[in-house]
């Protein structure tokens, strides 16, 4: 920290995706200095690794037990977190993924954080979509990509070009009203995001249901034309995205059924 530089009153720091120890070394050094962080669904193989090297974690995850609506619980850890920071500072927070990447509580932090005159410092991490991208292997900087979550595309469609590679992001949020909702109880919730597809891709497009780790910490995936959606339900999670390449779809076009 060079002389007469503000020192941050809070971390966020990216943990990465899924169970593997995919934060920075930057990150550790922050975490070996201050010894202690607020964590969000923290993998077992990183509170094992944090614990190894004497980094006291409070985890956060039980204040989303309780069913109720998503911006109600994101608001309520947000205003704990700036709580903590008043008195404790510095602060960690550890996040899933990369800290502003589809992380409502972390934009609370930023913009909540910043009005209250604290300085913020972001370390990020391996997003959702850098696992996304690196897993279907699609060359983003040559043919681009389209981003947007499954609630977007469903209540608020945007314009979309057929001819660049689509990634639908939390498949498991798509007109989720209260936590803990179940994506295969309710298949009636995919209605407007499958009708917003239609629109663009015909019925027999393949697209791709990639789980970016299963509960062994790997990823898994599968690919079925648009109009047999429904049967990805089963296997939809919280971390389940949906990629649709048109770049090569005759390498992923399923047979044909007989």
């Amino acid at each position: 920290m060079k002389n007469g530089e503000q020192r941050p009153d809070v971390y966020l720091i990216g943990t990465g995706v899924g169970s593997g120890l995919q934060f920075t070394v930057e990150a550790q050094r922050v975490l070996d200095r201050v010894g202690r962080a607020y964590a969000l669904h923290l993998p077992v193989s990183l509170r094992r690794h944090l614990r190894s090297l004497r980094i006291k974690t409070v985890d956060l995850s039980g204040r989303f037990a309780e069913p109720r609506p998503p911006g109600e619980a994101y608001v309520e850890v947000a205003d704990f977190l700036l709580e903590r920071a008043a008195t404790e500072r510095p602060i960690v927070v550890l996040t899933p993924g990369s800290p502003l990447f589809l992380n409502s509580i972390s934009r609370l932090l930023v913009m909540q954080g910043r009005q209250s005159g604290l300085k913020v410092q972001i370390l990020p991490g391996i997003s959702p979509l850098d696992a996304l991208i690196s897993y279907v292997g699609v060359d983003v900087a040559a043919f681009g990509l389209q981003v947007f979550t499954g609630n977007r595309l469903a209540q608020r469609p945007p314009q979309l070009e057929p001819t660049v590679p689509l990634a639908v992001m939390e498949l498991g949020g798509v007109g989720v009203q209260a936590l803990g909702a179940d994506p295969s109880a309710e298949p009636e919730r995919y209605v407007p995001l499958l009708k917003t597809l239609a629109g663009v891709y015909p019925a027999d497009h393949p697209a791709t249901l990639v789980n970016v780790t299963d509960g062994n910490g790997r990823r898994s995936h599968a690919t079925l034309p648009l109009r047999r959606f429904f049967e990805f339900l089963p296997n939809i999670r919280e971390n389940s995205h949906l990629f649709i390449d048109v770049i090569r779809p005759q390498q992923q076009r399923p047979p044909k059924e007989a």
